[in-house]
């Protein structure tokens, strides 16, 4: 399961890479369903669905957050927990 995850990170932040952030959410979240509820794999694809979330929002901060603040209840120790704090207060 890890390296579909990994596959689907590659694909997703390429069209992230492209701006296409929509599609960028929807390849992240479709490659969540082959991934394990935990794990270091998980926790990437989430913290992309966040960063692309909030790049798609980035006229409106207050929708901008809620992808990072979903991330952080899912992941408060997480490994990618200070980053995401840093990118969520970059927002504002």
């Amino acid at each position: 399961p890890w390296l579909k995850g990994m596959l689907g990170h590659v694909v997703g932040t390429a069209h992230s890479s492209l701006g296409d952030e929509a599609s960028a959410i929807q390849v992240f979240r479709e490659t969540l369903a082959h991934t394990s509820e935990s794990g270091s794999t998980r926790e990437m694809l989430e913290v992309s669905i966040a960063a692309a979330h909030a790049e798609l929002h980035k006229s409106d901060p207050v929708e901008a957050v809620r992808g990072y603040n979903e991330f952080l209840a899912r992941f408060p120790d997480g490994k990618r927990t200070p980053k995401a704090l840093l990118q969520l207060a970059a927002i504002y």
